[in-house]
């Protein structure tokens, strides 16, 4: 699980009553208690020698989860407002942000999230709990984290980061080369009819409307969709999806809109800086291969380029991060048949990232030239 994101768990009670002692299976703890807990992903340290049933660390150390059941009837018979109480103590500074009731495996559940101060260090925190009784146990799961580990934006920052950031290399070499063979082709040909003066204008034009975002998006989109399908796949496979659903979590406001916000974000600014680099590669290439002059070439660009064509292709990009991020948590959510399917959704994702692009290209294209030109 990367940093910020918050953990789901699900509980289901008396499953395996009778265990002797906790044992933990791939993805799953089972209480002698006679309760399972589906275990987050990656990033989080089991503590052995803590106080409750179990206990989970965030590799970060900004983060802790808590599960511990106690079987008393009598206990069990108490309201639930009752028995959320006694979580809080030693809190101080407590400042309530959500409360109400939930279902948890068909249980009744007291959930409240809460800012407070920790009583003896004084540092702020955000607390998430649930607090569920079968009238035989009461269960106890505690979220605590740094506040900023809950804020929304915070998702939608990483993400960008996850598809930027890590995709800038990859965008920004394909840009370049695909400039310069553009331009070095376009010379090459353009020549035999005498027409080599209009290389920069015919390279530009091609790029800003087409290759910059075509490419972007087929680059970009089949690393980051596949990535999206692995992680909503590998969560569905080890039933984390389930979990949300149990908890009454909206998943897709939790797991894709913040996903599809940076999409629409990040492919349009990789677009930018790839039209860039690849009008650059291309006028570049002219000067060493060619001679062009780079100040005629620039000035010859730029009167035949208008703004239209350059809003022409960040305007695809927008259309086409969407396109990747819907395919990749489709895919994703659509997982079946264990480790074998992940495989399977994987690998299709980058081919449906690929045709969906050049499909819906056909159709944005006829789209602008309506609204732009008219034609």
């Amino acid at each position: 699980m990367r940093q910020g994101r918050r953990p789901f768990l699900i509980v289901a009670a008396a499953l395996i009553a009778g265990c002797a002692s906790h044992r933990v299976d791939p993805g799953v703890f089972h209480s002698a208690k006679g309760y399972r807990v589906t275990m987050p992903g990656s990033g989080w340290t089991m503590i052995s020698d803590g106080h409750a049933d179990l206990e989970l660390r965030d590799v970060t150390d900004r983060a802790g989860i808590l599960v511990h059941a106690e079987c008393d009837a009598r206990r069990a018979s108490r309201p639930l407002a009752f028995l959320e109480r006694r979580l809080l103590h030693g809190l101080t500074r407590r400042t309530t942000v959500e409360r109400g009731e939930a279902t948890v495996d068909g249980h009744r559940a007291a959930h409240t999230v809460l800012e407070a101060a920790n009583g003896r260090t004084g540092s702020r925190m955000k607390i998430e709990t649930f607090v569920v009784t079968d009238g035989r146990c009461v269960y106890d799961l505690i979220y605590a984290a740094d506040p900023a580990a809950f804020a929304y934006l915070q998702h939608v920052v990483h993400e960008i980061e996850v598809m930027g950031v890590r995709s800038l290399g990859v965008a920004l070499v394909a840009a370049v080369f695909t400039g310069m063979v553009f331009a070095l082709q376009s010379a090459i040909n353009m020549a035999r009819f005498g027409a080599e003066a209009y290389v920069g204008p015919v390279s530009a034009l091609a790029i800003l409307r087409e290759l910059g975002p075509v490419l972007t998006a087929i680059l970009v989109g089949g690393k980051v969709a596949s990535g999206i399908t692995a992680e909503l796949g590998s969560m569905k496979v080890t039933e984390q999806i389930d979990a949300l659903r149990t908890l009454g979590v909206n998943y897709v406001k939790r797991l894709i809109v913040p996903r599809l916000l940076a999409a629409v974000v990040v492919f349009p600014l990789l677009t930018v800086l790839s039209d860039a680099v690849g009008v650059l590669g291309g006028m570049i290439i002219m000067n060493l291969e060619r001679g062009a002059d780079m100040y005629t070439y620039w000035n010859v660009t730029t009167y035949w380029v208008v703004p239209r064509d350059f809003l022409m292709g960040v305007g695809k990009s927008f259309f086409f991060g969407g396109i990747v991020t819907l395919i990749g948590c489709y895919n994703g959510l659509s997982v079946e048949g264990g480790t074998e399917g992940l495989g399977r959704a994987t690998t299709a994702t980058v081919v449906h990232v690929t045709m969906g692009v050049i499909v819906s290209d056909f159709f944005l294209t006829k789209l602008f030239l309506i609204f732009f030109w008219g034609q």
